[in-house]
């Protein structure tokens, strides 16, 4: 279940006499303006919530103790944010003093992934599409297509991006899962991190609604732009310190004493591979008993 919360950007004497001055600058998003949704100011309210999903915002409009409650609900109370690109949050302002109220530089900047210039970050207006890292490939969050070749292409033939924020410095410790690339430079475009006991998460560009909007016709069965925001929600919301393993064949199907071969990857939290992991692999055949077989560490 999904709350929205809409905040005008204007301030309060510039919405003075209007509904939205009456509403603290929130849309109304119920048919009763008394049962109007705004961010929550208490622990206790925060904490009924997963995961946060920040637009393009400005620090600003929370309060000091809004701030408090969302650092700790990712830090100590182990949930979740996910951050979007935007022009009041990661871009730098033409005039000092730069990213007033960006959370690129305010109270919430260490649950970025990224380290955002002290004069902000620039916007590549071109168009691009994501490359996916070797860890993008078979993490839950981007794996869009079963197979390493039909993830690379559907994220290939995916509509372009634009308004990548540039310039921004990985965290010790962030894991990217897609990037920018060109022959001069590499840029995070999805990227995560591990903050306290908890996770956070930055698509750093403001067009990935275009993936559900744009003019390329995919079949009717497949709807990315869904599938890669639940995939996202579902991972960054689940507590787990579990290793993950992708198993692969080297065919989908095979005929009767034809020789299979099969790949096993493993991969801890921030899915960087682990090199000695022991394996069991367990055969389950159509008829007959379960029976186990060994494996050859590389």
């Amino acid at each position: 279940d999904a709350t929205f919360m809409l905040i005008s950007p204007k301030n309060a004497a510039q919405l003075s006499g209007t509904l939205l001055a009456q509403t603290g600058r929130y849309y109304p998003q119920e048919q009763n303006i008394q049962e109007l949704k705004k961010f929550p100011t208490t622990e206790t309210e925060l904490n009924s919530y997963d995961v946060l999903v920040f637009g393009d915002i400005q620090e600003s409009s929370f309060s000091s103790q809004q701030l408090n409650i969302i650092k700790n609900f990712v830090e100590k109370r182990g949930k979740s944010a996910i951050f979007l690109g935007g022009k009041n949050s990661l871009s730098k302002s033409p005039l000092p003093p730069f990213l007033k109220g960006g959370i690129g530089s305010g109270e919430l900047q260490n649950l970025l992934p990224v380290i955002v210039p002290p004069n902000g970050s620039f916007i590549r207006d071109e168009d691009f599409n994501p490359v996916l890292t070797a860890e993008g490939l078979y993490h839950p969050i981007t794996r869009l297509a079963d197979t390493k070749e039909a993830n690379e292409a559907v994220w290939r033939d995916l509509p372009p991006l634009s308004g990548l924020y540039s310039g921004l410095q990985l965290r010790a410790g962030a894991t990217v899962l897609a990037e920018y690339r060109n022959n001069r430079a590499t840029e995070p475009v999805i990227v995560f991190q591990r903050y306290g006991n908890g996770r956070s998460l930055l698509i750093a560009a403001d067009s990935l609604w275009n993936w559900a909007f744009g003019v390329w016709a995919f079949k009717e069965e497949a709807n990315y732009y869904s599938q890669f925001w639940s995939q996202a929600i579902r991972w960054i919301a689940t507590k787990t310190d579990a290793k993950l393993v992708n198993v692969e064949t080297n065919k989908p199907k095979f005929i009767p004493r034809e020789q299979v071969q099969i790949t096993t990857r493993v991969y801890n939290e921030t899915y960087q591979p682990i090199s000695d992991a022991k394996l069991a692999l367990e055969i389950l055949p159509p008829t007959g008993k379960p029976f186990q077989i060994p494996s050859n560490a590389e």
